[in-house]
């Protein structure tokens, strides 16, 4: 890094872990009930779909144990 920013020399560091992904130097698997947590998150956010989205919503276990899962995953020693 020094070399680089002593002759001006642009650098960064880019996510060296992504989930699922072929582009990362390390790719791990997606956590438990990952699925679920994405298609509500994607749910139309308007107040028309209010009921639809609580329909949808994961069940506070499931999001706690996606969650925990992705941090336990995403740790520099895994």
């Amino acid at each position: 890094m020094r070399v680089l920013e002593k002759n001006e020399a642009g650098w960064c560091f880019w996510p060296y872990k992504k989930m699922e992904r072929t582009s990362a130097v390390v790719s791990f698997a997606q956590p438990a009930h990952w699925a679920e947590i994405v298609a509500y998150a994607n749910m139309p956010g308007t107040s028309g779909d209010a009921e639809k989205r609580l329909a949808a919503r994961p069940a506070l276990e499931h999001s706690r144990e996606a969650f925990q899962d992705l941090l336990q995953k995403i740790r520099f020693a895994n």
